[in-house]
């Protein structure tokens, strides 16, 4: 005959099942914790979050992407369309096809009261819904801080400043020590700040670094301190000849920024 059940069983079995649970869940973080790949990904998800974030702040906390509101809902104003609109792929769990995943263009982006970065989407059926940033795949994160960046809502210098090139040429073909963990291949820090700890390739020479976006302001502050003889001197062109000497200036300032994508 069986006994009589009197519920340390099913607390048993309930223990059990968390402490499996939890040994789940442990496994998979010391898996997530040892792949660089991931943890990488990770890096640049918030990396761009942040990016996002910021521009949407300076926006009174609202940019319309599909119309070209500001600071107010796209819902509240009339407001004219844009030419393109960011297209994403979000996921949650709480959508019933495709596993979760759902295609959208984003119609908006918002901080609400709580401080939560929100996207509005309109999906495939053509309705219109709120959806938490975070959700948001990687690719389609790129695609709206592009965007951002394409319409000004992020200005170009700000890349620049977190570019690293040689402070004697400006070239970002340079190498640091630095230390790194042999397991996870994480970088940790540099090894200090000693310029014998720095190498630029195109100068073969160990030299301090600096900002792009400084070595641009430097740059500038050489070129206007020059007078008219030593800028014509520089471009082959005579400043009468109005028209060829800018493109001669446009056509170095292209060559260095080709130099620097390739």
């Amino acid at each position: 005959m069986k006994p009589k059940d009197n519920g340390l069983a099913n607390l048993h079995d309930r223990k059990r099942e968390e402490r499996g649970f939890c040994c789940m869940q442990l496994i998979m973080y010391r898996r997530i914790r040892k792949d660089y790949v991931q943890l990488s990904v990770i890096s640049i998800r918030e990396s761009l979050l942040r990016k996002i974030r910021h521009a949407v702040e300076k926006e009174n906390n609202i940019i319309g992407t599909f119309y070209r509101n500001r600071g107010v809902h796209y819902r509240e104003s009339e407001s004219p369309e844009y030419e393109t609109s960011p297209i994403v792929v979000v996921h949650n769990p709480v959508f019933y096809g495709y596993g979760g995943y759902e295609g959208a263009t984003v119609y908006e982006l918002f901080i609400d009261g709580n401080g939560k970065l929100l996207c509005t989407l309109n999906g495939e059926a053509g309705e219109d819904f709120d959806e938490p940033a975070e959700n948001v795949q990687t690719e389609g994160l790129l695609n709206i801080t592009h965007w951002l960046e394409e319409y000004g809502f992020i200005p170009d210098d700000t890349d620049d400043d977190g570019i690293t090139v040689c402070d004697e040429c400006g070239s970002d073909n340079i190498q640091t020590q630095a230390w790194v963990d042999l397991n996870t291949r994480i970088f940790i820090g540099t090894t200090g700040i000693d310029r014998d700890d720095n190498w630029c390739d195109e100068c073969e020479v160990h030299l301090p670094f600096t900002t792009l976006k400084e070595f641009k302001g430097c740059m500038q502050e050489w070129w206007d301190s020059l007078d008219s003889n030593q800028m014509e001197k520089i471009t082959g062109y005579r400043q009468n000849k109005r028209q060829a000497f800018v493109k001669s200036l446009q056509y170095m300032v292209g060559q260095q920024e080709l130099r620097r994508e390739t």
